[in-house]
């Protein structure tokens, strides 16, 4: 596969509810990204892929998209493992079941290319909450949508809580140096990570434009692992006083 200006990936396991959607968005994307002149490699880390999914990518023939299959890892083994397989030097992230802009994307290359070494991006957050009614006797879910405006930049701010969003790009550069993600980590290896540059000097930029939709559901890490992300959240804050 031939250089690529930048290079997309997306780790799943069990993800055959959003897969085909997932696929066909970034199909779209990838047609927007050349008429945006913008050249992108998509990486796939297929963690214990089950025979619908492999149904569902068989379906879908994406040019660009190169699929790996490994047994069940953490999320950040197979964040590492896309990274060291990605031919471009500007990397992010996609989540099987959000939405990116890719609008957004050309504003963090821009960036990137400036010399800014790592970005983040405001972003929209649509979900669900439970109301409780008559003395918390009855609770049901009710639809909510929140934008989330990127945070400015504070280096000690920034080393003591995640703060830049699901939706950010960075140089390869930074994972040279700062090392690899956490993979003993179950949820909060971001967090680890982007306090880690943060300690380490890293420049960042935060950036108004909104980079994506975060959908927060019953299948999300942070919502079904609370005790474990507030667990490994103290060992972080514990790393980079």
């Amino acid at each position: 596969m031939e250089n690529r200006e930048i290079s997309i990936i997306t780790s799943i396991y069990k993800s055959e509810l959003f897969l085909s959607k997932y696929l066909r968005r970034i199909e779209s994307f990838q047609k927007k990204g050349i008429k945006l002149k913008l050249a992108i490699e998509f990486i796939l880390i297929a963690n214990d892929i089950s025979i619908i999914e492999e149904n569902i990518l068989w379906e879908h023939q994406i040019d660009n998209l190169k699929t790996i299959r490994v047994p069940r890892e953490t999320l950040y083994a197979s964040w590492n493992r896309g990274i060291r397989e990605a031919s471009s030097e500007i990397i992010t992230f996609w989540n099987v079941d959000d939405i990116r802009f890719p609008k957004a994307l050309l504003k963090g290359i821009h960036e990137l290319r400036k010399g800014v070494q790592f970005v983040y991006f405001s972003f929209i957050i649509i979900g669900t909450i439970r109301l409780s009614v008559f003395n918390k006797k009855m609770n049901f879910p009710v639809p909510y949508i929140k934008n989330v405006m990127a945070t400015p930049y504070d280096r000690k701010i920034f080393m003591k809580g995640c703060l830049c969003g699901p939706f950010f790009m960075f140089h390869r550069s930074v994972f040279d140096k700062i090392g690899p993600f956490d993979e003993t980590l179950i949820v909060a290896g971001d967090f680890d990570w982007f306090a880690r540059a943060a300690y380490m000097n890293v420049t960042f930029q935060g950036i108004r434009t909104i980079g994506g939709i975060f959908f927060t559901h019953s299948g999300n890490l942070t919502v079904t692992n609370t005790k474990v992300q507030a667990d490994e959240n103290n060992t972080i804050l514990n790393r980079y006083r």
